[in-house]
């Protein structure tokens, strides 16, 4: 397989959290250099929302982003928080996957626990990792979540559990770790 030039990460936009100084740097769009961060959370503090499932609790105006770095350069990331914690995320992409230039994040792994705690796999990306899924090499699990999006600054745990005896270190040799750019 011949070998691709490195992609810049795409910007991303956070419903309810500003992108740090250092994410910025990191998500830049091809040729075009784009940077964006969202200096305050979409929404200040306490909305009253209709419990319902389909009821509709703010709109959001992407068209300026929409705009400015056009469907194939944006992504935009939700996140549900009560009482100070994230209890749901989205993605919103704008282009269907295989039009956006994306990256190859560079995900870093932690593996922790084993003997009598569950051992926990602990993922960070650099730039926006989409559809990351895990596997063991010669050992079927059970993973808490094994179809997720990593977003830079946001780590994200998966509990396993394995169908056979592994230590967390030999676990961490085992584990393949892929997302959406190594299917292209």
């Amino acid at each position: 397989m011949a070998e691709t030039a490195a992609r810049p990460a795409l910007p991303c936009i956070r419903g309810v959290k500003a992108c740090k100084s250092k994410e910025k740097s990191a998500n830049t769009v091809g040729a075009k250099n784009h940077t964006l961060a969202v200096s305050a959370p979409l929404t200040q503090g306490r909305m009253a929302s209709d419990p319902r499932p389909q009821a509709l609790a703010q709109t959001v105006d992407v068209g300026p982003y929409l705009e400015k770095q056009g469907k194939r350069d944006l992504m935009m990331w939700l996140e549900l928080i009560i009482d100070g914690e994230v209890v749901s995320t989205n993605f919103v992409p704008f282009a269907r996957p295989k039009h956006y230039e994306l990256a190859q994040p560079d995900i870093q792994v932690a593996v922790s626990g084993g003997r009598r705690e569950p051992l926990t796999i602990r993922l960070e990306s650099d730039k926006p990792a989409l559809w990351v899924w895990l596997e063991l090499r010669d050992l079927g699990a059970v993973f808490s979540d094994n179809f997720f999006h990593l977003v830079p600054g946001r780590p994200v745990e998966v509990t396993v559990e394995p169908w056979g005896e592994i230590t967390a270190e030999s676990l961490r040799q085992q584990l393949v770790v892929k997302s959406l750019v190594d299917t292209y």
